[in-house]
């Protein structure tokens, strides 16, 4: 047996401990909100040291990030093989899936309050956003380059359309999301463009 020396912790512990630590935030942030995850709560609650915790992640901040991401995760990129509607219901069928999970339902509007009151949170807000909504804006840059969609189209305004839905719906929990609500904001958003610029698809 190779001798790893005092400060070596084997990888699989390191895996569990990290994986104990996110799996306790998680539980803090659905039942408490992002004032519950605090260091010493997420120490008290998955049993791990706080040295350890800091060996994972710098800040607060970073274990919090981690923690949504890891709750909210990306979604995967388009099958390369689609076109441009098929990829773009595609992520939207997506993002309906994940926002519309009962996770997200408890998560999205906590995050929202806490964002206007912390800048901090705010900022980790819009990182995800971003990173959430990077595939949809390359995806309607696709639709502009192959001639389905105007070239002077606003793609942050469409990506409004696009998702605005999605949100209220996830906020005001009117009805079930599914990939057919999906599919109906993508035709919807589909038929508005091509009318507005009389543009064929």
């Amino acid at each position: 047996m190779t001798d790893q020396g005092p400060d070596v912790v084997p990888e699989g512990r390191v895996a569990r401990s990290r994986q104990a630590v996110l799996e306790a935030a998680s539980a803090l942030l659905l039942s408490g909100g992002l004032p519950a995850v605090t260091v010493d709560a997420v120490v008290a609650r998955s049993g791990v040291a706080k040295s350890t915790i800091y060996r994972h992640w710098a800040s607060r901040d970073e274990l919090l990030c981690s923690t949504v991401t890891s709750l909210l995760p990306p979604v995967p990129d388009p099958p390369a093989d689609l076109g441009f509607e098929d990829s773009l219901r595609y992520l939207m069928r997506a993002h309906v899936a994940q926002l519309g999970s009962p996770t997200a339902c408890r998560l999205l509007p906590a995050l929202i309050e806490a964002k206007l009151h912390d800048d901090k949170v705010a900022d980790l807000e819009q990182q995800m956003e971003q990173a959430r909504l990077g595939l949809l804006d390359s995806v309607l840059q696709a639709g502009i380059d192959a001639g389905h969609l105007p070239a002077d189209i606003d793609r942050e305004e469409a990506i409004l359309q696009l998702f605005g839905p999605v949100l209220m719906a996830v906020l005001a929990h009117p009805r079930p999301l599914d990939d057919a609500f999906a599919d109906r904001l993508v035709e919807l958003f589909l038929a508005s463009r091509s009318a507005a610029a009389g543009v064929g698809r």
